[in-house]
């Protein structure tokens, strides 16, 4: 497997989620740890992909300075399908999900917390 800039891992299962650093979220599956095979892909560009985030099927990107949060669909994880996105005032560098919140750390703009009331992103986020 190729070498790659790692910022940050999520895991759900069989599968790991990580971070490179540019504009894509790898998928690997783990289930023989002396085999990790590479799944699939969500790409976030023109993000960067940093911080993630998983709850339920969702995946939370902390995609940097040009699109915040991004929100993927992982129900089907070797097929990650981007769904919207949450945007902010600055670079969203890391996050965190607690207590039905989206934890962002949003650089100058220090810590937010954004309501995740529902699934659907239209109406997710106030």
């Amino acid at each position: 497997m190729q070498a790659i800039c790692v910022l940050s891992l999520a895991q759900q299962g069989n599968f790991l989620y990580v971070a490179d650093g540019n504009a894509e979220v790898r998928v690997l599956n783990i289930a023989n740890p002396a085999a990790i095979v590479a799944a699939g892909t969500l790409d976030i560009f023109p993000g960067l992909a940093g911080g993630l985030a998983i709850d339920g099927t969702r995946l939370y990107v902390a995609a940097g300075p040009f699109w915040g949060t991004v929100i993927a669909s992982i129900a089907t994880p070797t097929a990650p399908v981007r769904v919207g996105n949450l945007a902010t005032p600055d670079s969203v560098l890391d996050i965190d999900l607690a207590n039905g919140a989206l934890i962002a750390a949003e650089g100058a703009n220090g810590v937010r917390f954004h309501s995740c009331r529902n699934t659907v992103f239209a109406n997710g986020f106030e």
